[in-house]
């Protein structure tokens, strides 16, 4: 049975884990640069990673310290060579899609480097690699968040 520990929730204007917001960072782009200068300092290579790589990588950092900061006694996990990332999404990769085929519109030439990030499951790598994770790995795409429907493929 699944156990939801901690949630992050990061949207245009919002940052919350669990049920408190982090405040003062700024809305849209500015708002995910803030936070990455602030929870992942000296990760330079972040900022060569999509949007999608960096907001993923970002909510794993925000649900990691908020698991360092569970009280005693309540139910931590080990994060083991047997930890996995499954991730949801109701969009996909979109934004770096529309920048390749942008590129292949305008110059012809699809530009190699933004092609690699149209594929969802890097996120789940970046994720992995950053936090030396060597379980199952996934991204499914669902029309909407559907709590129910979530915890049926991660059960399986």
């Amino acid at each position: 049975m699944i156990k939801i520990l901690h949630h992050v929730l990061i949207d245009t204007y919002n940052t919350q884990v669990d049920e408190h917001l982090v405040s003062g960072m700024g809305t849209g782009i500015k708002q995910i640069k803030n936070l990455i200068r602030k929870y992942l300092p000296g990760c330079d290579n972040i900022y060569k990673m999509s949007r999608l790589s960096q907001l993923g990588i970002l909510a794993v950092e925000l649900l990691n310290d908020a698991e360092a900061l569970a009280p005693c006694g309540e139910e931590n996990h080990d994060q083991t060579e047997e930890t996995g990332v499954c991730l949801f999404s109701s969009s996909s990769c979109i934004t770096a899609d529309i920048a390749y085929q942008k590129t292949i519109q305008e110059e012809f030439f699809p530009v190699p480097g933004l092609f690699v990030y149209t594929a969802p499951n890097v996120v789940a790598g970046d994720i992995s690699i950053k936090n030396n994770y060597s379980g199952d790995t996934c991204f499914y795409i669902l029309p909407g968040e559907d709590i129910g429907v979530m915890k049926m493929i991660i059960e399986a």
